[in-house]
């Protein structure tokens, strides 16, 4: 547990139009040793984080009247700096899009309702070492790239303790979006591409569905309908007369006899062989000597040729800061991005 001396004397901003949340958020804080400022909406966060006597940390709603949580994120941030005030998102949005929006609106974090207590204590006590520390360890020229670097390594998930003791950022497979999860928002990973702070390792490439990126399964089926649920009928080839038909049509009270020539008790291989008839969907009656290589997409349930499949580069990221394991301590969710 964190000790509670070690929060003493911290000015912290909740911003939360319901009363009850709010209320859970004061109880907790005051726990921890913070000095607690609360407002309902966001106008009045806005003016408290702009004020001379501004809180350096915040917890701020999504959802509030007069300004949302990322208009507060936007105005607050045209005048204070990451490091001066430390905005922590709460909202009962989870999705990836949803994080990247508040990421890049300004907001130094992001955790979803019902928060978990830990969690939140966690994610506080790295707003208060970024603010502690704005002139040592986060100088004013160091790049926005390298600061989001610092704060997501603090607060790591797989993701962060894989790129701290190896200096690789490896794509994960998503059992459950069908797609690759490289546990860091796509604006951070294109603002550490640009910034020189992660470089590009191409390790493979992977076919995807072109409507929503996820990984398709592959096999062969119907050209039409894109069925698997094929089937092809056994002929029989009769040599004297060169007779091909069903297998069914030579049947003759179990006797093989040739319906053209009437020739009967046909033997395999001397008289007659057999042969693999065309195939036919059972769906939709389509027919065809060879079938299709269909991707089917278990994501979004498209059906579509195999060749027209996407192809997109599987990489991973090295890191060129030297990032070190010390940095692992907090958890943070997951957020799917592609490559």
């Amino acid at each position: 547990m964190v000790a509670a001396d070690q929060c003493q004397h911290t000015d912290i901003l909740i911003a939360d139009d319901d009363p009850i949340c709010r209320h859970l958020l004061n109880a907790s804080l005051e726990k921890w040793g913070f000095d607690v400022q609360s407002v309902d909406d966001g106008e009045e966060s806005c003016r408290a984080l702009l004020s001379e006597r501004r809180p350096r940390l915040a917890i701020i709603d999504w959802n509030m009247p007069k300004l949302d949580g990322i208009d507060v994120c936007r105005a607050v941030r045209q005048h204070r700096s990451a490091s001066d005030v430390y905005i922590l998102i709460l909202t009962s949005r989870s999705s990836s899009d949803d994080l990247a929006r508040a990421l890049e609106a300004g907001a130094n974090d992001f955790i979803s309702k019902p928060f978990d207590a830990k969690e939140l204590r966690a994610r506080l006590m790295v707003g208060q070492r970024l603010v502690a520390n704005e002139n040592t360890a986060l100088p004013h020229d160091a790049s926005p790239a390298n600061r989001a670097m610092d704060l997501w390594m603090d607060a790591p998930s797989p993701a962060t303790t894989a790129l701290a003791d190896s200096g690789f950022l490896t794509p994960v497979f998503d059992p459950q979006s069908l797609k690759f999860n490289y546990g860091v928002p796509s604006p951070m990973l294109r603002a550490w591409q640009d910034d020189g702070t992660l470089q590009k390792v191409l390790l493979d490439s992977v076919q995807v569905c072109p409507k929503c990126r996820a990984l398709p399964s592959f096999r062969f089926g119907c050209a039409s309908c894109g069925s698997g649920c094929v089937t092809n009928e056994r002929l029989i080839h009769h040599f004297a007369c060169a007779h091909v038909a069903r297998i069914d049509a030579f049947d003759n009270d179990g006797r093989i006899t040739c319906p053209k020539c009437r020739t009967v008790n046909l033997i395999v291989g001397s008289d007659f062989e057999y042969l693999t008839g065309p195939y036919r969907c059972l769906d939709c009656q389509w027919s065809a000597a060879e079938l299709e290589h269909i991707a089917h997409c278990l994501a979004c349930n498209y059906r579509f040729p195999a060749s027209e499949s996407v192809v997109e580069s599987l990489v991973a990221y090295h890191s060129r800061r030297g990032a070190s394991p010390q940095h692992a301590s907090i958890s943070q969710s997951d957020c799917v991005e592609s490559p």
